[in-house]
């Protein structure tokens, strides 16, 4: 019985000792998730900032933005940021660098991923190329001309086009199939979806399926942090 009750007692302590784990994880994403949405969508301020169009096209991936160079070619926005596709359009080659595509998440953190590009200087310094672009990646204010994150074409006309990919199913009759209706599988709220799947340019994008990723992640934890805490009222 002394025994049994020992390696209750033990069980108990790792049990503890497993949630602390898990509490210090969810503190973590409390503070991480608001910062990393906070940020505008990089690769299409990359793009931009370069002179090029941003699309977004509707595929069987749901939507996905483009950047559309001079030449009439273009590629996805975010192979394009971190250097993975049409390097002779990047940012390091039109200012003579080299570049090349680096899997760090210390020299990327900038865009809250584990691959990026960077520029190679004449010295051999490897700069992240919007680090070395001193581009804004923070969130922007209604009227400067930017939609970002929290913007919408409802609360803020003045930086969101109707039929933008904003989060919004505005359903404006404005000949442009809004994307945010597709996404959210209710376009028959927008009439230009039912005659047409337009292509648009908007600036939305990949980030916000990072919300979901959380989301479920989050979930996972304290349905297991649910599991422990079940566990030691049984042992108890």
């Amino acid at each position: 019985m002394k025994i049994k009750k020992i390696i209750a007692f033990n069980n108990k302590r790792i049990i503890v000792k497993v949630l602390q784990g898990f509490s210090f994880i969810l503190l973590f994403l409390a503070i991480s998730i608001p910062i990393a949405f906070a940020l505008k969508n990089p690769a299409y301020v990359y793009c931009t900032e370069l002179g090029y169009n941003n699309i977004v096209n509707e595929t069987s991936r749901g939507s996905v933005d483009y950047c559309q160079f001079p030449d009439g070619s273009s590629a996805d926005a975010w192979d394009f940021l971190k250097g993975k596709v049409a390097q002779e359009f990047s940012y390091c080659k039109k200012e003579g660098y080299g570049i090349k595509t680096v899997q760090d998440s210390v020299i990327c953190q900038r865009l809250f991923t584990e691959e990026c590009a960077v520029c190679i200087l004449s010295n051999g310094t490897e700069v992240e190329v919007t680090q070395l672009m001193n581009l804004s990646l923070k969130e922007g204010v209604c009227g400067d001309g930017g939609c970002t994150i929290g913007e919408t074409y409802l609360n803020c006309p003045q930086d969101c086009t109707s039929g933008g990919l904003d989060g919004v199913c505005d359903g404006v009759k404005d000949g442009i199939c809004d994307p945010d209706c597709v996404r959210l599988r209710t376009p028959e709220q927008d009439t230009d979806c039912l005659v047409s799947t337009t292509t648009t340019t908007t600036p939305g994008g990949k980030p916000s399926r990072t919300i979901y990723i959380y989301l479920v992640f989050v979930g996972i934890i304290i349905a297991i942090i649910i599991f422990f805490l079940y566990k030691i009222r049984v042992v108890g």
